[in-house]
Parts: structure tokens; C-alpha cells; sequence
């Protein structure tokens, strides 16, 4: 899993671009001369890109191709000074943080073939820099945001393989009466089967009572006696009540 205090980056926190780089300034070199040969290969803005002098000005992270599982944590928004972010070729699950929008420095995000699922967070069209976005072949749902930067991006293979996304620049149109026949069906739904437990509910009590009634009558005989006089004196009671209204009409 990607650790949780990724914040503690400092230097990829700041926004001030005055970082001391003193030390690896003069970790790099000697008498003007470079006595220490360093490179990283990072892929950024879909590139490539080897860095060995300007490694004091990096702010990127490049997780890729790895077997990375879980979220994507939250305190990884709080690198506001970060400029590129990849993560991509991963097992990551989970939405997208909706906190994405504060790394206002970003200029590419890559977060294609995860696990990704629910919405893309509207806060993403706060990404003024953003020059590179790819969020193919993941779960993710719902419309597709727009405005600011993100109006740019107009590259449908950026939502590529997301079957459940809709609106521009794919082609798949949001239809809102489908959302809402969806859900008055799903309510539909859920009141049948409210009913069907209620009749179920109904239906396993009266046979709970009737079990009782039966066991009583079978197994105990005093009950069983003072359960069919009473049903006999209800029944003369009836029959004498007829007797005496029918007797009354006649006359």
C-alpha cells in the first residue's frame, strides 16, 4: 500500500519554490566539477524523462508498474508543490480523492489501469497547470466534470475503457430520465419487497398461532375441553339468537 504520511515531503509540500538545496548542491559537486554522476528516469507528461543535474527541482512521484494495492491516501493531496504524479499500472482501489483539486501545481496526473472506482471529483477542474491527464481502463462512473483546464483535455482516450463514464469528449451521452427511471425502478423494487416480507411476515405468524392453538388441543385435554364448550356455547348462542329473530320477523 501507498503509506498514509506521504505528507511529510516538505519539499514537494511547498508551494514557495525557496527549498535549501545547499546540501545537494554541494553533495553535486567539487571545485565545480561533477565528481558524482546522478540520474533518475521518471515518466512524465506521457515522456520519458531522464534528470541528472536538476534533481534539486523535481517534484515528481513515479509509482508505476508496481503491485501496489489499497487507496489512494488522502494526505498525498496535501503535496501542493508536486508537479507530476504517476501511479499508474497498479492494483489501486477506491475513489479518486475528492481533495485531488489543492495540488494546485500539478501539470500530469497518470492514474490509468487501477481499480478505481466512483466518480471523478469535480474539484479536478481546479488544476490550472494540469497539461497531461490519463485516466483509462479503471471503474470509474457518472459525468465527466468540465470547466478551467480540464475543458482542454478533450482527448477521449484520457477516459478510455471506464464503460460507465458519460458526457464530453466521450461519445456516450448522460441521459438523466435513465437515471431517474433507474432509481424510481429500484424503488419500485424495494417496495415490492417490503410487501412480499410484510405477507411473508404476516403469513409465518398466523401459522406460528395456529401451531400453538393445535399443540394445546392435542396435548392438553383440560384445554382442549374448555376450548370446545366454549366453541359449543358459542354456537347456541347463535343458534338461539336466530331462533328468537326469526321467530320475532315471522310474527
Amino acid at each position: 500500500m501507498i503509506p498514509q504520511n506521504m505528507n511529510f515531503l516538505s519539499s514537494m509540500a511547498s508551494l514557495d519554490g525557496n527549498n535549501d538545496n545547499s546540501a545537494y548542491s554541494y553533495f553535486l559537486t567539487l571545485n565545480s566539477q561533477y565528481y558524482y554522476n546522478v540520474s533518475v528516469s521518471v515518466t512524465m507528461k506521457d515522456q520519458d524523462l531522464v534528470f541528472t543535474t536538476s534533481l534539486s527541482i523535481l517534484t515528481s512521484i513515479d509509482l508505476s508498474e508496481n503491485n501496489l494495492t489499497g487507496m489512494i491516501p488522502k494526505n498525498l493531496t496535501a503535496l501542493h508543490g508536486l508537479i507530476s504524479l504517476n501511479l499508474s499500472n497498479n492494483h489501486l482501489v477506491g475513489p479518486i480523492p475528492l481533495e485531488i483539486g489543492k495540488m494546485h501545481s500539478l501539470e500530469s496526473l497518470d492514474l490509468r489501469n487501477n481499480e478505481l472506482s466512483g466518480m471523478i471529483p469535480q474539484s479536478l477542474t481546479n488544476l490550472n497547470f494540469l497539461i497531461t491527464l490519463n485516466l483509462s481502463y479503471n471503474n470509474l462512473s457518472g459525468r465527466i466534470p468540465t470547466g478551467n483546464q480540464l475543458q482542454t483535455l478533450d482527448n477521449s482516450s484520457i477516459y478510455v475503457g471506464n464503460n460507465y463514464l458519460c458526457g464530453p469528449p466521450t461519445e456516450k451521452i448522460c441521459d438523466s430520465s435513465k437515471v431517474q427511471n433507474s432509481t424510481g425502478h429500484a424503488r419500485k423494487v424495494s417496495e415490492g419487497l417490503s410487501k412480499i416480507l410484510l405477507y411473508l411476515f404476516i403469513i409465518f405468524g398466523f401459522g406460528c398461532g395456529l401451531w400453538v392453538v393445535l399443540w394445546i388441543l392435542l396435548f392438553k385435554i383440560t384445554w382442549r375441553y374448555i376450548f370446545f364448550h366454549t366453541v359449543d356455547r358459542w354456537f347456541d348462542s347463535i343458534y338461539t339468537y336466530m331462533v328468537l329473530y326469526l321467530g320475532r320477523v315471522r310474527k
